[in-house]
């Protein structure tokens, strides 16, 4: 039988019980205002601003969850780089498809963003 790791490889042991169950007390409060942010998001009873907000606060949190189960044992330095660049890539996937079916119209500011950033990126790009 095999001893559990955690997401960076080291037994619970390694760590000590009381920071394991400190780490699962923190998940099981997180899980429960997760719930609840989601059940208050089902409402419609959100401000967008706010939504926004939150919406990069849980997408920074998920790549630092990545890089971190990613990193137990890696020596590669631009880990969490690495999936910025994976999920911008996605996000890039997704726009184009939402551009080439037509749902946006073409006026939308945030399209003129976007369109500046991009073209800044490719300056840097090899």
């Amino acid at each position: 039988m095999t001893t559990p790791r955690n997401c960076c490889g080291a037994t619970e042991r390694e760590h000590g019980d009381g920071m394991a169950d400190d780490f699962r007390k923190q998940l099981s409060g997180l899980r429960a205002t997760v719930q609840s942010i989601d059940e208050r998001l089902g409402s419609g009873n959100v401000p967008p601003v706010d939504i926004a907000g939150l919406k990069a606060d849980v997408d920074d949190l998920r790549l630092h969850i990545w890089a971190s189960m990613s990193a137990a044992g890696s020596d590669d330095p631009y880990v969490l780089d690495r999936f910025r660049l994976r999920r911008a890539t996605d996000i890039c996937r997704s726009v184009v498809a939402v551009l080439e079916a037509g749902r946006l119209p073409p006026d939308l500011p945030e399209l003129a963003a976007l369109s500046d950033e991009v073209r800044r990126v490719v300056q840097h790009l090899p």
